[in-house]
């Protein structure tokens, strides 16, 4: 189905209900139940015990083909964290199910000098504030990265409300529609790969109610948010960080797998002389936005290979984009999210339809 075909499909379900008694949902308020029945639809297919088949997500060609499209390979570059002998790499934008991993190790029992690397990236916290303005509020919204700013400015614009059909308008009237836009700006200024984006938080930094920008390009001085009529330029700033280099061609070099340790066994997984980190198979963990890949004295890690099931991009009639799962999920999709609209709405079919989409499973 396209996104236009997914939002009759639940006007004509969710109208079955009760015959009409129910308000009208907004296109806005449709997207973000249908987005949250698509990922209710890769929780409980993505992991086995989650669904009545006990099937996780490649156990079998249904299971296999919502996923499909959704499995990413990436290399990761590794950053050092000397005290704890581990390296470390902040996780995809876009990252959902982690699935496996490899490292490049380099390996000489009698022991190696690492090599050590200086790196820099560039970050920018740009905040976006609530509006102080009313009844019209971020009115013109626009986000530009900007060059050559001590002299004649160069702007690149990374998202421009007015591009953008966005249902209310270019002026919003609530604190509500913010949130809209931000899940916008994170999909669209990512795809197009001019820099990174997060929202908040990025690995082990946290800035409330901000983006924070990413990138390796040094020609990019600010980045200007525009919005209630008011331009700010946000300046970047250097981020230096330590990672390996390649050690000498004289150390066996290995492709190492991954073994993911849970955070609660990690320490007793260190300590352990049969279940300790060893060069071809370092223990791993994930928390706090990243994956961590411990060595010892006899090898070290560098750069992080993994391949993960991406967070599909969202369902947006504003801006005409379908879902990334099999067509054939579709119909399931809009179930869930017809499911719970009857929840939030206390219909009395709400059980009758759980229980059927338990049955269609």
């Amino acid at each position: 189905m396209v996104v236009q075909e997914m939002h009759i499909d639940f006007d004509v379900k969710i109208q079955k209900i009760d015959s009409n008694a129910i308000d009208t949902f907004l296109p806005q308020e449709i997207d973000w139940l249908l987005n949250l029945g698509q990922l209710k639809l890769l929780r409980k297919h993505g992991a086995r015990g989650l669904n009545r088949r006990k099937e996780g997500g490649e156990d079998s060609f249904n299971r296999y083909e919502d996923f499909n499209h959704l499995i990413k390979r990436v290399l990761l570059p590794a950053v050092i964290n000397t005290d704890d002998d581990y390296v470390s790499a902040v996780l995809p934008y876009d990252f959902f199910d982690y699935r496996n991993g490899k490292v490049k190790s380099f390996y000489n029992c009698h022991g190696i000098t690492k090599t050590v690397l200086n790196n820099i990236n560039y970050h920018s916290y740009v905040e976006f504030a609530d509006s102080a303005t009313s009844p019209n509020k971020f009115t013109n919204f626009n986000l530009a990265i900007v060059r050559n700013l001590s002299g004649v400015p160069v702007y690149t614009d990374l998202f421009t409300a007015a591009n953008f059909n966005l249902n209310f308008g270019l002026s919003f009237t609530s604190n509500e529609e913010k949130f809209i836009i931000i899940n916008h700006v994170l999909e669209v200024v990512n795809r197009n790969g001019l820099i990174e984006v997060r929202w908040e938080r990025y690995g082990d930094i946290y800035k409330p109610n901000s983006f924070i920008f990413i990138t390796n390009d040094s020609s990019i001085d600010a980045i200007r948010i525009q919005y209630d009529a008011v331009d700010t330029n946000v300046l970047v700033v250097n981020n230096l960080y330590d990672s390996y280099a390649d050690v000498n061609t004289a150390i066996i070099k290995n492709r190492a797998s991954l073994r993911l340790v849970e955070t609660e066994e990690l320490n007793d997984a260190l300590d352990h002389p049969y279940a300790k980190t060893i060069y071809d198979s370092p223990i791993t963990a994930l928390r706090g936005g990243q994956i961590q890949v411990y060595h010892d004295e006899k090898f070290i890690a560098n750069t992080i290979s993994i391949d993960y099931i991406r967070k599909p991009r969202l369902i947006s009639l504003s801006l005409n984009q379908s879902c990334e799962i099999a067509e054939s999920r579709h119909d399931v999709i809009v179930d869930f999210a017809v499911q719970l609209a009857s929840a939030y709405i206390g219909s009395e079919v709400h059980k009758y339809i759980l229980n059927e989409n338990l049955i269609n499973e």
